[in-house]
């Protein structure tokens, strides 16, 4: 299937952010999956947590960088493979589509422009997509971001967690790694934000505390590393099975799949994981 890449215009307000004019890649493949997702809610059946969603694409395959690549910075929708990252945007993403617009369920003209308006809002610092170093690429600063937008609350200081500093530059001193950061001017921007953002303040949650935390169905759990300049290694959705919290996420090792170990024991098997960060997303009452 060719992908597509289109401009699409229409103004949608979001909250306080109002698009006029957005540059979307996506396949007509996505275009069905998200018909598809809504179709599947009706307009008096609402998705509880984001658990529920992400469940919907269990058994799709795990591709790194599937946002990459691109010479400018298109929002690029894609529901047929994920890493670990894309796949808790495009679930919460998913999540608050049905509160943007309690007609969105049944008017499909609708959903993807304020799905898309939606994944820009929570991919990109301060809603504003401006090229590669306006992506929130440290899950940490994605996290306090999304928190001032509203989307999200870090609560891993509240379930126990520890506040820690650490200077975040590994990818400025691995440049080598991403092919964006070869462009010396995006690699000089790319400096001055890691210079902005340190040292990055955030509570991790030891592994040892994770059994008995008072962890929801839901929660974004991303999993903290002593690796230096780096915040966090891997991202996914907490699913309750047989009674205990385990890890739905999309997994390296070939596609979205639920752990078959509880989470607790998920991250102790984590090379480098240091604990957890556990973030819930904002739940409204619709009723």
């Amino acid at each position: 299937m060719s992908i597509a890449k289109i401009f699409l215009f229409f103004p949608v307000l979001i909250g306080s952010q109002l698009c006029l004019a957005q540059e979307m890649v996506f396949n007509e493949s996505d275009q069905e999956r998200l018909n598809a997702l809504v179709a599947g809610q009706g307009a008096n059946s609402y998705f509880e947590n984001i658990s529920e969603i992400g469940t919907s694409f269990l058994g799709s395959p795990y591709v790194a960088h599937t946002i990459e690549g691109f010479q400018d910075e298109p929002l690029v929708l894609n529901f047929s493979a994920f890493d670990c990252t894309t796949f808790v945007e495009n679930s919460l993403s998913l999540y608050f589509l049905q509160y943007e617009n309690l007609e969105v369920f049944t008017t499909e003209e609708n959903h993807l422009k304020t799905y898309a308006q939606l994944l820009e809002d929570i991919r990109y610092r301060n809603r504003e997509r401006a090229g590669y170093t306006s992506r929130l690429h440290y899950f940490t600063e994605w996290i306090q971001n999304n928190e001032k937008k509203g989307y999200v609350f870090d609560i891993t200081q509240d379930l126990g967690g520890s506040t820690i500093e650490k200077i975040l530059d590994f990818m400025s001193s691995h440049r080598s790694s991403y092919s964006a950061l070869k462009d010396d001017q995006i690699f000089e921007e790319w400096v001055e934000i890691e210079k902005a953002l340190n040292p990055m303040r955030y509570a991790v949650l030891e592994l040892d505390d994770i059994k008995t935390a008072a962890i929801e169905e839901g929660d974004i759990i991303a999993f903290a590393t002593n690796i230096d300049g780096l915040d966090v290694t891997h991202t996914g959705i907490a699913i309750e099975k047989n009674k205990k919290i385990h890890l739905l996420h999309a997994s390296s090792s070939g596609s979205v799949v639920i752990s078959k170990k509880p989470l607790y024991k998920f991250a102790q098997g984590i090379n480098r994981c240091t604990g957890i960060i556990i973030v819930r997303p904002v739940l409204y009452d619709l009723f």
